[in-house]
């Protein structure tokens, strides 16, 4: 036993090394997203199903651009009022900048009024759209064309 304590030792001090470095470098990191638009959370979800990726955005008075979205975003949620106040290029600007990779969409609440003519077809990922109390009068054309995921549309509370 003498011989072997201080490989023994070595080792442990050696794996004690290993997982400090592992999460040093973010190998074992459960830390949020980066980047991550202004007035947002972002997080890590468990995957599999779930979302993977997480923005939680409250209180936006424009939308974030395309590139302060984290890489592989799944789901993303808006609770924002005040963009209802963007002009219809501004909301168009900023629907198109929500990356593709998104799977879950949600925009309840935030007073839309109206939904881009281009429609939201860039987001071909797309199984879950919440457009619940946005004021919604009528719907373009291509608003859900390209969207062949799509499982899940809420329109409740519109006009």
């Amino acid at each position: 036993l003498k011989s072997t304590f201080p490989f023994v030792f070595l080792s442990c001090m050696a794996l004690l090394r290993l997982a400090l470095l592992l999460l040093h470098v973010g190998g074992g990191d459960a830390a949020a997203p980066k980047p991550c638009p202004a007035k947002c959370r972002c997080s890590q979800g468990r995957g599999k199903g779930d979302c993977g990726v997480i923005v939680q955005c409250k209180g936006l008075t424009a939308f974030p651009a395309a590139a302060d979205y984290p890489a592989e975003l799944d789901c993303l949620y808006m609770q924002a009022p005040k963009l209802g106040s963007l002009d219809a290029e501004a909301k168009e600007r900023g629907l198109i900048a929500v990356p593709d990779t998104v799977r879950r969409l949600d925009l309840s609440e935030c007073n839309l009024g109206e939904l881009p003519e281009s429609g939201l077809g860039h987001l071909p990922n797309l199984r879950v759209l919440n457009l619940e109390f946005n004021r919604l009068q009528r719907l373009p054309a291509k608003a859900f064309q390209g969207l062949s995921k799509l499982k899940v549309l809420w329109l409740t509370g519109n006009d």
